[in-house]
């Protein structure tokens, strides 16, 4: 700004000054902010609104950011999808987290989209799904298989998948639970 030390700044000299360390506070806010993990452009927004930073400068930084490639919502939408279908969320759920998180709405149908025609097909997401519903409810698979039944139905549908997974996965289980029950010598004869 071509400031020498010494210098008196008075007016419009000031609040440029001023308004130079806001921009490079809200700035440097918003990289560390970025550090972390991917984030949508309303979630920085959100953030540094929330540090009472004005409208006019947080779409600056923003756009700012977008520019330096720092924040995508294309990038974001496709991390959060694979993120989320590692922890068993289902497309419905995902793209609810991504609306939440200000994804626009072509964007969000877009990513779960691709996800659903690069991933894999419907018998592996079944096998899987099956895989860690048998860990997580083991007990009461072996104890009470109706109730296990209602409480994996319960569990996959909160997490956003469709009834037709939800059945496969059902079945899967209760079949394997059936060839585990004949398998294992200690049921000889109980039925």
């Amino acid at each position: 700004m071509g400031l020498t030390e010494g210098t008196l700044l008075e007016g419009t000299s000031l609040k440029r000054v001023l308004d130079e360390g806001e921009r490079g506070a809200a700035r440097a806010r918003a990289l560390r902010y970025l550090e972390t993990r991917e984030r949508s452009r309303v979630e920085v927004e959100r953030r540094l609104a929330r540090y009472g930073y004005g409208p006019e400068l947080v779409s600056e930084v923003v756009k700012w950011l977008a520019h330096l490639g720092y924040v995508d919502d294309r990038r974001f939408a496709q991390w959060l999808v694979r993120s989320r279908s590692q922890g068993s969320w289902g497309p419905r759920r995902i793209t609810q987290d991504l609306l939440s998180r200000g994804v626009e709405r072509s964007i969000v149908k877009e990513a779960v989209g691709a996800a659903r025609l690069a991933g894999a097909d419907q018998a592996q997401v079944v096998d899987e799904l099956a895989i860690v519903m048998q860990r997580r409810f083991a007990h009461d698979l072996g104890a009470d298989p109706a109730r296990a039944e209602r409480r994996i139905s319960a569990y996959l549908e909160r997490r956003g998948h469709g009834w037709d997974i939800i059945r496969l996965v059902v079945r899967r289980l209760s079949t394997s639970e059936m060839a585990a029950a004949e398998d294992d010598p200690g049921n000889a004869g109980v039925s």
